[in-house]
């Protein structure tokens, strides 16, 4: 095992988490209905591991060396698929619906939406045990704006119960933030 050897695990480590990373990103552009992007990733994507699985198997390798070539193949995998998701995650724009559950019917938290700019339809609820009436407030945004719009909620009802959702498309409405 000399240094070209290590220079080929490195290659094919490497490799192997840019080729995961586009698989990721190409999957969330498949999900998202945009497949041109998809189909020109995917193109890439399998043309980088046709050529790091033929460096990886025409090696001539023994014992060992054919186990760290493994290694080398799953840790790039893995690295990719993290990487790849973090990436999307911070790159890809996405449209989600926060769907909250207000401790109450007070009007603080909806007009602090209102003011930073949040479109949001507010319906009256019923807690199933308590019969309490509270505010259910749906917000349709995009994944950038998830933070604040927590730290938002939070400030004003800290109790408040939030779930996220991915949205694949909307027709009409106010779909926007000015914050």
């Amino acid at each position: 095992m000399g240094p070209d050897f290590f220079i080929l695990c490195l290659i094919v480590c490497f490799g192997r988490v840019i080729d995961v990373s586009l698989g990721t990103t190409r999957t969330v552009f498949t999900v998202r209905g945009k497949p041109y992007i998809a189909a020109s990733i995917a193109f890439i994507e399998v043309t980088l591991w046709f050529l790091i699985v033929r460096e990886a198997l025409n090696c001539e390798t023994k014992g060992l060396e054919t186990y760290l070539i493994a290694i080398s193949y799953a840790l790039g995998y893995s690295l990719g698929t993290l990487l790849g998701g973090l990436v999307t995650s911070k790159v890809i724009r996405t449209k989600i619906n926060v769907q909250i559950i207000a401790t109450n019917k007070d009007d603080e938290l909806t007009n602090a939406l209102s003011e930073a700019g949040f479109g949001a339809t507010i319906l009256l609820a019923t807690g199933a045990t308590t019969k309490e009436e509270r505010y259910m407030i749906l917000i349709e945004t995009d994944n950038k704006k998830l933070k604040t719009l927590k730290a938002l909620i939070n400030e004003h009802d800290p109790k408040a119960f939030i779930t996220v959702s991915d949205i694949k498309s909307t027709h009409n409405g106010y779909f926007g933030n000015r914050a």
